[in-house]
C-alpha cells in the first residue's frame, strides 16, 4: 500500500494533495514505528512520505504537523543503509519549507543528520544530509544547535571533497552570518586558511565565489577577523581573484581588499 501511495504521489501533485486530504500521512508515519524490525518497510514508508512532500508546501507542512519528525529522529538512531538515505531525503525536502525549519532544528534532527553526514553508508545520504543542514541553518535560531553539535571541523574537512565542497561552504556562510557561528569558525585554527586556499581554485569558480563570500561576511563583521584574514596570506589570493575571478568574485575580493587597506 505504501509503495502504491509513493507511485501515485509521484505521478501528479494533484493526486499527491488528494492522498494527503484522504489521510495517507498518519498511517505512513505509524509504519516507521510498527515495522521497527523491517527496514524494507520503513524505507518504503519514507519514500512514500518523500513523494507526498515533493512539489507541495502544503504537504510538507502537513507531514511535520502530523508528527513525522520525532519518529524519523527515533529510527535514525538504529538505522543504516537505505533507511538512512530515505531519512536524509525526507529531511531535505521538509527542511526546504521555512515554517518547518525551527521545528526540525529543535527536534533532535540536527545530531541525526550530522551522524548521517559523518557515518552515512552512501554519498547520496551524506549529500542530502548536508543540504538539509544547510536549509536548517538559514533560520538563525538553528545556528547554535548546529554549532553545538560540533560540525565545523567536519565542514572544513569536506571542503576538499569534490562532491560536498559547495554545500559545505554554503553552510559555513550561513553560520558565519551569526555571531555564534563566526566564533565557532574562527575557533578552528585552520578555518580561515582553508577558505583562503579555496580562493586559488581557478578551475572551480563557484567554489571561489562561495569561499570569498564567507570571507566577506567575516571581514565585514570584525576588524579582528580582517586581521586574521590578512595573516593567512589572503591579500595575494584576493588580488589575483579581483583580476582573474568571475564577475561576482572580482567585486567581493575588491571589497575585502578595500576593507583591509582601510585597516592599515
Amino acid at each position: 500500500a505504501a509503495e502504491r501511495v509513493r507511485r501515485l504521489a509521484k505521478s501528479s501533485t494533484r493526486i499527491s494533495m488528494t492522498l494527503v486530504k484522504m489521510g495517507a500521512i498518519t498511517p505512513l508515519i505509524a509504519m516507521l514505528d510498527a515495522f521497527a524490525n523491517d527496514k524494507g518497510v520503513q524505507h518504503t514508508a519514507l519514500l512514500a512520505l518523500l513523494s507526498l512532500a515533493i512539489g507541495t508546501n502544503v504537504n510538507k507542512a502537513a507531514i511535520v504537523t502530523a508528527g513525522a519528525v520525532p519518529k524519523m529522529v527515533k529510527i535514525s538512531q538504529e538505522s543504516g543503509g537505505t533507511v538512512q538515505e530515505g531519512l536524509a531525503a525526507v529531511f531535505l525536502s521538509l527542511s526546504a519549507l521555512d515554517v518547518n525549519k525551527p521545528v526540525i532544528g529543535h527536534s533532535g534532527a540536527v545530531p541525526a543528520l550530522i551522524n548521517i553526514l559523518k557515518q552515512g553508508a552512501s554519498l547520496k545520504a551524506k549529500k542530502d544530509a548536508l543540504k538539509a543542514l544547510c536549509n536548517l541553518s538559514i533560520f538563525h535560531g538553528n545556528v547554535k544547535v548546529i554549532v553545538d553539535a560540533n560540525i565545523i571541523q567536519s565542514l572544513l574537512d569536506m571542503i576538499y571533497h569534490p562532491e560536498l565542497v559547495e554545500t559545505a561552504v554554503d553552510l559555513l556562510g550561513n553560520l558565519a552570518a551569526t555571531e555564534v557561528g563566526r566564533r565557532a569558525i574562527v575557533d578552528k585554527q585552520d578555518a580561515v586558511l582553508i577558505l583562503v586556499d579555496v580562493l586559488g581554485w581557478a578551475d572551480a569558480p563557484q567554489c571561489q565565489e562561495k569561499a570569498v563570500s564567507v570571507l566577506m561576511t567575516m571581514a565585514y563583521r570584525s576588524r579582528a577577523l580582517r586581521q586574521a584574514i590578512s595573516r593567512c596570506g589572503a591579500v595575494s589570493a584576493l588580488l589575483e581573484l579581483s583580476i582573474l575571478g568571475s564577475s561576482l568574485a572580482q567585486k567581493v575580493a575588491a571589497w575585502i581588499l578595500d576593507c583591509l587597506k582601510q585597516d592599515d
